[in-house]
C-alpha cells in the first residue's frame, strides 16, 4: 500500500523509497508524503500524550506544520503535526534525495 502511494502520486521518489535497505526506513519516509497528502497527526504507539492536542488541532485549517527536532539540521518523526499540502514536506523531500 505505501509504495502503492509513492507509485501513484510521487513517481519521482520511487527509486528512492525502493532503495532503502530496511524496511523502517520506507516505514519513517511513507509519513512526510502522507501527511502533506492529508495533512493529521502521527505519533510512535510507545507516546504517551500528557496534554489535550485540541488547541494544536483547532489550527490544522492554518499552514502548519509541527515536528520534534534533536538537532538543528534534521527532524524526529515520532511525533509530528501537519495541515494538508503544507509546504514543509517538499523541503523535507528534497534531504531524503
Amino acid at each position: 500500500m505505501n509504495r502503492n502511494l509513492i507509485e501513484s502520486h510521487f513517481p519521482w521518489f520511487l527509486k528512492y523509497y525502493d532503495n532503502y535497505e530496511y524496511n523502517i526506513q520506507r516505514a519513517d519516509v511513507i509519513r512526510y508524503f502522507i501527511l502533506w497528502m492529508y495533512g493529521g497527526v502521527y505519533a510512535d504507539t510507545d507516546l504517551l500524550c500528557q496534554r489535550p492536542l485540541d488547541d494544536l488541532l483547532r489550527k490544522m485549517n492554518q499552514n502548519l506544520a509541527i515536528v520534534k527536532s534533536s538537532h538543528l539540521d534534521s527532524y524526529s518523526n515520532w511525533f509530528m503535526i501537519s495541515s494538508q499540502g503544507n509546504s514543509f514536506w517538499p523541503k523535507v523531500w528534497d534531504q531524503l534525495i
